[in-house]
């Protein structure tokens, strides 16, 4: 949930961890994420469908799924991205939380009955994220992990912090 990424949370209510890690790790777009950074008991996953690339963080203790997507993947990333937590809503049932809504939506949890709804919220929650993505980094779109984007995209426009500065004149005591 930082400025490069849209991030939504999934809390199912049917099945147990073991049934919903199984049916993750059986779908054909799902591998395992290598290079997440590790955090607790939660297992890393990439769903890649050849066009677009969404980080998962599957924990068991919380029984919750974080799904994210970073802003850089094209447009069209919206509607799979939905299309894949419905699905995932509908076999296990739960409710969506957009973490990254407007604030008027950002404590409400969509459930099963409210697919449209939530794909609204969705839809226009994206594209204002997205909106302050471009103007800071430009349009270029990137199928891509966080890992990559940092490398490809944020990376490169970064400025280091003493670019032009004399680094020995930070370091001598001025007083002396």
């Amino acid at each position: 949930m930082g400025f490069e990424s849209f991030q939504v949370r999934w809390n199912p209510s049917r099945s147990t961890a073991n049934e919903i890690d199984s049916h993750l790790r059986s779908l054909a777009e799902i591998t395992n994420d290598v290079d997440a950074l590790r955090v607790g008991d939660s297992r890393y996953y990439l769903w890649n469908d050849g066009r677009h690339v969404v980080e998962i963080e599957w924990s068991d203790s919380s029984a919750s799924l974080s799904a994210r997507f970073m802003l850089c993947n094209p447009e069209s990333i919206t509607d799979a991205y939905a299309e894949f937590l419905l699905q995932l809503q509908r076999r296990f049932g739960g409710g969506l939380a957009i973490c990254d809504a407007r604030p008027s939506d950002r404590s409400r949890e969509f459930g099963p009955g409210e697919s449209n709804e939530f794909r609204d919220t969705l839809r226009e929650s994206i594209a204002a994220r997205r909106a302050e993505w471009v103007r800071d980094f430009g349009p270029r779109t990137l199928a891509a992990n966080s890992r990559d984007v940092y490398r490809e995209i944020i990376l490169p426009k970064c400025e280091p912090v003493f670019a032009n500065r004399d680094l020995h004149s930070l370091t001598t005591d001025p007083d002396s």
